[in-house]
């Protein structure tokens, strides 16, 4: 949008929509129906960056020609904060740094079952529901089998001999797994905005991707289902030692600790709302921009990448 432009858009806030002016030149946000302005403070690549409450905090909109959503960004909100959790699978001697929507039930529903089952919960049948296990982490940070960032960035030494694993896909494969799996299936995502259901598919794809793009630019305060993983995982990168494309996932575990994988909570094809042959051009090309820093990570760690055989 043009620095001298008036953009009227429908925001999202709270679950609810209004209808404001974006008006640049005067740095002046309103809400039409109170008349009610906020301050802004600068403007870049349709982020509008408005005056918070205290020094620390900034109200953030980004917009598009339609729509706008709101969030707070330099503000920590734990209940929204969440850090790329890291499964300590110290039978096998791996960590596993987990990636939200590219096999991670699967994933720790193997962990569980060849490294933990029979040490500390007997009672577990092996037919358990994974979500049943990930109600228990509290006794996985227990047993020292998932831990904290605080943990492993002051415990890496003990850690040197693990192989330390990350599961990577197209990164638009895998909003697309977000999209139809946590908005549209279980409605459970835990961004900061939840765009209500729209039955026009593509307002609905516009304004999911405006919070994705939110998501990616708050440091402190972003749901892992659509945090990018150079975002989520920019701790850790450099520390794994192994990357596995999620194809090429069942044949690694395998073949390195005798892993047999099962699929969990993955929706079969025909149940998916939402295609990459839906999608429309622009669209495709706003979430690889959000997520263009992940589309790097397979060039720049080409050498720690499984090649299946």
């Amino acid at each position: 949008m043009e620095d001298n432009s008036v953009k009227h858009v429908s925001l999202l806030s709270d679950g609810t929509y209004l209808d404001v002016d974006i008006d640049i030149p005067r740095r002046r946000l309103t809400i039409l129906a109170d008349n009610k302005h906020g301050i802004i403070l600068s403007v870049k690549d349709n982020v509008v960056y408005m005056a918070g409450k205290t020094p620390n905090v900034q109200n953030v909109v980004v917009y598009d020609d339609k729509f706008a959503v709101l969030g707070r960004i330099n503000a920590r909100n734990l209940f929204y904060f969440q850090p790329m959790s890291i499964w300590h699978a110290p039978k096998s001697k791996f960590l596993y740094f987990e990636v939200a929507k590219n096999a991670c039930s699967s994933m720790v529903s193997a962990l569980y079952k060849s490294n933990w089952k029979r040490w500390w919960s007997p009672k577990i049948s092996e037919n358990q529901n994974i979500w049943d296990i990930t109600r228990w982490r509290n006794s996985y940070f227990e047993k020292k089998y998932l831990l904290s960032d605080f943990e492993y960035q002051h415990q890496k030494d003990k850690f040197s001999d693990y192989r330390k694993i990350l599961v990577y896909d197209d990164p638009l494969k895998r909003f697309l797994r977000a999209l139809n799996n946590k908005y549209i299936n279980h409605h459970t995502i835990a961004s900061m905005i939840r765009p209500p259901y729209d039955k026009n598919i593509h307002n609905f794809i516009d304004k999911v991707v405006l919070v994705a793009k939110l998501d990616s630019l708050n440091e402190f305060s972003w749901d892992q289902h659509l945090a990018p993983i150079s975002l989520n995982g920019a701790n850790y990168l450099d520390d794994i030692t192994d990357f596995v494309h999620l194809s090429d996932l069942n044949q690694f575990m395998l073949e390195h600790f005798g892993i047999k994988m099962t699929r969990h909570n993955s929706m079969p094809s025909d149940k998916k709302v939402i295609t990459e042959d839906i999608l429309l051009p622009y669209q495709i090309e706003r979430i690889k921009a959000i997520y263009a820093k992940d589309y790097e990570i397979p060039q720049k760690y080409a050498d720690k990448f499984y090649k299946a055989k």
